[in-house]
């Protein structure tokens, strides 16, 4: 089982299908067209009671202090609505008490 919390997905609709707002990157020399592939950003954190030491916090909201950002291609063009979800879902990680992991050292 992952211990990862994902997040809800950026570029896809509530039924996880691409909505157009995250483009696959298509090349250097090529401006973004919508009609290019559509992929999505998921962001996914660690619930406090997953982090080593703090089994206790599993009513807790706060979260250890990694963040995994998953992109499904290499490179992604974000577009307003896209980057608008990602700063929000970033600056709510930020913004969330974070718990490191507690060791015998």
């Amino acid at each position: 089982m992952s211990i990862y919390s994902s997040r809800p997905l950026i570029g896809a609709d509530e039924n996880e299908e691409a909505d157009g707002t995250v483009l696959v990157y298509g090349s250097s020399t090529k401006f973004p067209d919508p009609a290019d592939l559509s992929t999505d950003i998921e962001l996914a954190s660690i619930p406090a009671w997953c982090v080593p030491g703090h089994a206790e916090a599993e009513d807790s909201t706060d979260v250890a202090e990694y963040l995994r950002l998953r992109v499904e291609d290499s490179d992604v063009v974000l577009t307003d609505a896209a980057a608008l979800k990602l700063y929000h879902q970033l600056g709510n990680w930020l913004m969330t008490p974070k718990r490191k992991a507690v060791t015998d050292a």
